[in-house]
């Protein structure tokens, strides 16, 4: 699914919801992950422009304090 502002939809919906798959952002940010309520909600992992990516639990489109954070020199922090 696409929407207006160029961000889009991969995955598995339920009760017209996003459940689970990966959305695009404008920004050039990916997550792939859990959804509920239609919000990053679950395990998942952001993929950002910088080549950062964090693994770790989302809470209402929020990343969690915990989670492994790779940098893109290969430094891999967990916390």
């Amino acid at each position: 699914m696409n929407w207006a502002d160029g961000s889009s939809f991969v995955g598995l919906w339920k009760n017209d919801m996003r459940d689970e798959g990966e959305m695009k952002f404008l920004n050039g940010m990916i997550y792939r992950g859990k959804f509920q309520n239609d919000r990053l909600d679950g395990p998942g992992m952001l993929l950002v422009n910088s080549g950062v990516i964090f693994k770790g639990n989302f809470t209402q489109n929020l990343c969690s304090s915990v989670g492994f954070l790779l940098q893109p020199s290969g430094d891999i922090y967990f916390g």
